[in-house]
């Protein structure tokens, strides 16, 4: 059984329930009242009816000019008297008690006891009243039989009415019940179409709100679930696609020198006939291959531990770090016939160390490879609004506009003969922006082809300082 079914039925038999039992008490009062006032009128005609007979006697003692009936002459009387005292509503009986009495004492509780009953015969109802009275001393039991048909008539009609009336309000709730619930139903029918179109793949679907009712809250809730589904569906895809790129690249750049070094190697082992300088030149490039795998696995090692390992933090001048990089790199500068210029404010941030250093290393070796002979290479670092920016600036080669936005993804390269010339794998910049992220950073980079490359790092200052002395 369906939910609405379960609802319109359970409604409608607590409503019909409810009215019945109203319609019931209402009637049981109104029917005990109506019986009630039946009771009384009956006992007040058998008042009457005993005073007429009372009087009727006493007036036929008057005319015959006597002060007692004998009992043949009262009970001569009593059919005349009964038959002028009967009418349509009050049938009476008049019977004399076996046996001589004087006092009630002597009668029996039977015959004393005044008894009020109801009596039902096919289509008539009365109250019966019996009881004893004394007739020139002589006791007699008097039954009078109120008729109370319309009264019985006007509570079944009452029943009947209320019985039709019931259903007739039982089909109207149920009408109005049903369209109010097939309404609602309807809401709930079209949340229920869209969360399994959901649950099939269809994440951008969305349910109209109407109202401010709990099914506009439902749908609102639903919404936001499916919202944040589709959110994290696509992140996932981001990721998984991102996994499946960065392992087929990864996969690519080993295979490369591995292939290298292999091919020579069965070239030194294979040849018979061999020179020293192709020796030393086979030697060379597997030295050369080697040497970038080392350097790939490393980053790669570098990379995957960035977020897994907990940084170990201290506070560090970013002039002092620049200074002892510029210093380790001085010897390439002087061999590309590169300038590296700076401008450092002393600032302090919360770093690691080891990390921060191979970040200014992956930038600036990157700088180094897009820039030409006699090019300069700047560096400068600034506050600005509680924060240190740290720009490094080249005027090489550039970046197209289209892919600046896929430089930090991993083993991405814009120019791979160039890349692998310098002996790059396309990590450096992956790296360097999961290295910033560690550091609650951000990383801005911005390049026009044959212009030049300037890549801006924002972190959080750990103290502000004053100019250096």
């Amino acid at each position: 059984m369906r939910l609405w079914q379960k609802v319109f039925l359970t409604t409608l038999a607590l409503v019909t329930l409810a009215v019945n039992l109203i319609s019931f008490i209402i009637l049981q009062n109104n029917h005990r009242s109506l019986l009630n006032l039946a009771k009384e009128n009956a006992s007040q005609a058998y008042s009457s009816i005993v005073s007429d007979i009372k009087q009727t006697l006493a007036s036929t003692k008057s005319d015959r000019a006597v002060h007692l009936l004998v009992q043949n002459q009262v009970m001569a009387l009593l059919p005349e008297l009964v038959d002028s005292l009967q009418t349509e509503v009050a049938k009476i009986q008049v019977d004399p008690l076996d046996g001589k009495f004087y006092s009630v004492s002597q009668m029996k509780e039977e015959e004393k006891s005044f008894e009020t009953v109801f009596i039902s015969e096919e289509s008539n109802s009365y109250i019966q009243t019996s009881s004893f009275i004394f007739i020139e001393g002589q006791p007699y039991r008097l039954s009078v039989q109120y008729d109370i048909s319309q009264v019985v008539a006007s509570i079944n009609s009452d029943i009947t009415y209320v019985q039709y009336a019931g259903s007739i309000m039982s089909i109207i709730v149920a009408g109005v019940l049903l369209f109010v619930i097939q309404l609602l139903m309807k809401r709930l029918k079209n949340i229920n179409v869209v969360t399994t179109a959901i649950a099939e793949g269809g994440y951008h679907k969305r349910l109209a709100i109407s109202g401010h009712d709990e099914l506009a809250e439902l749908a609102e809730n639903m919404n936001r679930m499916a919202s944040q589904i589709e959110k994290n569906i696509g992140q996932l895809e981001d990721v998984a696609e991102n996994r499946k790129v960065f392992i087929a690249n990864m996969t690519h750049e080993i295979k490369t020198p591995l292939t290298s070094i292999v091919g020579f190697a069965d070239i030194l082992k294979i040849k018979p006939e061999i020179t020293e300088d192709e020796r030393r030149e086979y030697a060379s490039i597997i030295g050369v291959e080697a040497n970038r795998l080392k350097v790939l696995s490393t980053r790669l090692m570098e990379l995957i531990s960035i977020n897994n390992v907990p940084l170990q933090l201290e506070r560090v001048r970013i002039d002092n770090i620049i200074h002892d990089v510029m210093k380790s790199l001085s010897p390439i500068f002087e061999l590309r016939q590169l300038t590296l210029r700076g401008n450092f404010k002393p600032l302090e941030l919360m770093m690691d160390k080891a990390l921060f250093t191979s970040l200014l290393y992956n930038i600036l070796d990157n700088a180094i490879k897009a820039s030409e002979s006699g090019e300069s290479i700047n560096i400068n670092v600034k506050e600005q609004e509680s924060h240190a920016i740290i720009t490094i600036e080249d005027h090489g080669v550039g970046i197209p506009e289209a892919q600046v936005r896929h430089v930090t993804e991993a083993f991405y390269m814009m120019d791979v003969s160039r890349t692998k010339k310098e002996g790059g794998a396309g990590i450096g910049l992956s790296l360097s922006k999961a290295i910033v992220e560690a550091h609650h950073g951000k990383i801005h980079i911005n390049s026009r082809e044959g212009l030049g490359t300037c890549v801006a790092l924002v972190f959080p200052i750990a103290h502000k300082k004053g100019d250096a002395e």
